[in-house]
């Protein structure tokens, strides 16, 4: 058996921990980046509206307000109704991947925007969906009357 001489310990050093620790940083950038380049406008415009539509009901049941989710053509916004009337929601956080990719996809809803989907205290709503398309991918995000959100692809190559 063969033991290290005096002073000196067994293992590995800070600095090669630390160049692991960056190649799999890197490496993991990487992933990350090549699954994001894989999805298109729509489906990464619809994962963020249901993530907002989904915040915005967690604060409404927390908050004890109701809020609402408004799509109109510039982009969502979440209100919150006080005192009887409906404000913008200084608390809610609208993604920057909404406000930016949003012009790239094309919208169909069932009524003209904007579109109200305003959720109660208990997390209830009215309900709706809204098909957002570019030109590879159709998503339709839905909400249904028990504050559930979908967020589903309906077909490949859906605009011209």
């Amino acid at each position: 058996m063969c033991l290290p001489p005096a002073g000196r310990s067994t293992g590995f050093t800070l600095v090669e921990l630390m160049v692991v620790l960056f190649v799999m940083a890197l490496i993991g950038t990487a992933v990350v980046l090549t699954a994001e380049a894989g999805r298109s406008r729509a489906e990464i415009v619809a994962g963020a509206l249901c993530g907002l539509i989904e915040e915005t009901r967690d604060a409404a049941l927390v908050g004890g307000l109701s809020r609402a989710v408004v799509i109109t053509e510039a982009g969502p916004e979440v209100r919150v109704l006080r005192a009887g009337a409906w404000q913008a929601d200084p608390e809610a956080r609208v993604a920057r991947t909404l406000s930016t990719a949003w012009r790239d996809v094309q919208l169909d809803a069932p009524e003209p925007l904007p579109l109200w989907w305003a959720l109660d205290p208990t997390g209830a709503s009215e309900g709706g969906s809204l098909t957002l398309s570019d030109a590879r991918t159709a998503v339709t995000v839905s909400l249904s009357p028990t504050g559930e959100v979908g967020c589903a692809r309906t077909t490949e190559g859906a605009t011209q």
